[in-house]
């Protein structure tokens, strides 16, 4: 009886002690977060460059280089220091999230990356590195998985505050998410795409991103730099919608003839506003270290 007890207990424990030897729990959750996220990013890459080439997809908003940093900034956080033993609620977790990661649907990797952060957040921030990773990781889930979806849930009134800011700015009036144009008769329609709250999003994950790689502690100083940078991308935003909305003939020639290199530019100026916001937020933790 104690023979056939002991072989089951080493039965059960094989794969844990396996694991134990072979990785650290950090490397453990490094690895989910590299499959997770190459499962999320795997179909808009794809899309991305056959719409629009390597260059199209840098600054493609579904895959900005902004998402891509805090991807490998993630990563290496957890990599930093590649310590802790593996337990058996982790191997559990692990198995649970697998399941999402293998099947081919993008948006169940960036599940499987929010269960990651919470799981490190809630049960396994032994380390402040795997904190900030695990911070890091749920902030790359806001405009990959959740605000897509609360743009779905409540695209009516997220599309209406995007015409109100570009009514206000033209001096035109609106009518639900239609505004009218500054010149001429006619009105241009706000559409999902073009909605600020994608820009939105990732300034919020360049910012979390910036704050957590330099290692900030948070103080009342970072809701100035917050909304320097989620104002600036909606800003970026709204001006390249009131841009075209002046008149038909500039609807007709920078919407229907130059709107992807109108939206690459913008992306563009996003990009660099929320890089640039950030840095000077973290400037102390970034420069010191120099």
């Amino acid at each position: 009886m104690t023979t056939s007890s002991n072989e089951l207990s080493a039965q059960t424990h094989g794969p844990l002690a396996v694991l134990r030897t072979s990785m650290t729990r950090d490397e453990l959750f490094a690895g989910l977060c590299i499959l997770a996220c190459a499962n999320g990013l795997w179909g808009h890459v794809i899309m991305a460059v056959r719409e629009g080439g390597w260059w199209g997809a840098v600054f493609n908003l579904d895959i900005s280089a902004i998402v891509v940093f805090a991807c490998v900034a993630t990563v290496l956080l957890l990599l930093r220091d590649k310590s802790g033993e593996i337990r058996s609620a982790d191997l559990a977790v692990t198995l649970a999230l697998i399941i999402f990661i293998i099947l081919p649907i993008p948006s169940l990797g960036w599940v499987a990356l929010t269960g990651l952060s919470l799981y490190i957040l809630l049960f396994a921030s032994g380390s402040p590195s795997r904190k900030r990773a695990a911070v890091l990781m749920l902030a790359i889930t806001v405009p990959m998985l959740w605000v897509p979806l609360l743009v779905q849930f409540f695209e009516r009134p997220i599309l209406e505050l995007d015409a109100s800011l570009v009514a206000w700015l033209t001096g035109s009036h609106r009518i639900g998410n239609m505004v009218a144009f500054q010149q001429g008769s006619g009105y241009v329609q706000i559409a999902p795409p073009c909605s600020s709250s994608t820009n939105l999003a990732l300034a919020f994950l360049c910012w979390v991103g910036v704050m957590q790689w330099a290692n900030r502690r948070w103080s009342p100083e970072d809701i100035l730099w917050a909304f320097l940078v989620c104002s600036s991308a909606v800003a970026v935003n709204v001006m390249r919608i009131a841009f075209v909305a002046h008149s038909p003939e500039y609807y007709e020639l920078f919407h229907n003839q130059y709107w992807n290199e109108i939206s690459a530019i913008a992306n563009i100026l996003t990009m660099a506003a929320a890089v640039g916001f950030s840095v000077l937020g973290a400037r102390r933790e970034l420069f010191s270290r120099v």
